[in-house]
């Protein structure tokens, strides 16, 4: 029988808390998060941070005589960061028996997920677009951002003074899909001049994956033909969006079904922002004098970061639904 003595169990302390440590670090380092494809990671030094968003985008022109300055209406959008944690019991009694590799695969799933808390925050983000106030006084995803919020003469293609990147009664198909693409190129900024925005990404549920991967894959559609009395059957036709956008099948985005998403993630700003200010830090309380030791005969190990999920240009995305 051995009997453990504080030296032996300390050291054994030692290597389970190197052990756990290592085990987080290469799962955080493994764990791969899509929220990349729709969102840009900014860095934060402070509480929050303001983003003067523009409502236009500035263009080359022919310099003749002084160069002309200009003044573009910038709108602030603050972000605040928030804290986030995940932590786990380690019982001291598993410890002094030797049953350290029952935490493995939990130490491994709090990792994970703290790398998949950027994706899980911009999906969230995504979601709620349609509630969430930006920086016009607009809903992010709305039927009604204003062309110039200083100057309602000021007009979009179709000559209203709104433009929307919220479209609905718009299943997804064929006629929807390239509607919206069109409808995205047509914007104008404040300035009345066009956006010049080119979509590049159809971001959909699981549940729409194989009609989005048909609408954008396929060589060839059918389509209803009428010969004579009734439709008898459908005749094959090239498929007009095909290679027109890359799809991007978000199960997170399963809780709402029917909708789907069209965005430009070209641009210097893509259509979500995930602003970090602390990185996921692995930190734990096991000295025997620490409380929760003391009193319950526990270990602690715990994840903490500070962050936030928010929103780009409004004009970088538009959402559809049925």
């Amino acid at each position: 029988m051995t009997v453990l003595t504080p030296a032996t169990l300390q050291s054994r302390w030692d290597a389970a808390t190197l052990g756990f440590n290592m085990l987080f670090q290469q799962t955080l380092l493994a764990t791969k998060s899509e929220h990349g494809r729709v969102a840009t990671t900014l860095p934060s030094s402070s509480r929050e941070e303001a983003y003067p968003w523009i409502d236009r985008i500035p263009k080359m022109r022919k310099w003749v005589g002084e160069r002309r300055v200009n003044d573009l209406a910038a709108r602030m959008q603050v972000l605040v960061n928030e804290k986030y944690e995940d932590t786990v019991k380690l019982l001291r009694t598993d410890l002094e028996d030797d049953k350290i590799g029952l935490y493995t695969p939990l130490v491994q799933e709090v990792a994970r997920q703290s790398a998949l808390l950027p994706e899980t925050l911009v999906s969230e983000a995504v979601i709620a677009g349609t509630s969430a106030v930006v920086y016009d006084g607009q809903f992010f995803f709305d039927t009604d951002h204003p062309v110039n919020m200083d100057d309602a003469s000021i007009t979009g293609p179709s000559g209203a003074a709104t433009q929307a990147n919220l479209l609905t009664t718009h299943p997804l198909s064929t006629d929807n899909l390239a509607d919206a693409i069109q409808t995205m190129q047509a914007w104008v900024g404040a300035d009345g001049l066009p956006l010049g925005i080119t979509p590049d990404l159809l971001v959909v549920p699981p549940q729409l994956r194989w009609l989005a991967a048909r609408l954008l894959q396929a060589e060839l559609v059918g389509a209803d033909i009428t010969l004579s009395g009734p439709t008898h059957g459908a005749a094959a036709q090239s498929n007009i969006l095909k290679g027109s956008l890359d799809l991007f099948v978000w199960p997170r985005l399963a809780v709402d079904p029917t909708s789907y998403y069209v965005l430009c993630t070209t641009s210097a700003v893509k259509p979500f922002i995930f602003q970090e200010r602390i990185a996921p830090e692995f930190t734990y309380l096991t000295k025997p004098e620490d409380q929760n030791v003391f009193l319950r005969d526990e270990y602690l190990y715990g994840v903490r970061a500070r962050c936030a999920a928010g929103y780009g240009p409004w004009f970088m995305a538009i959402k559809c639904t049925v």
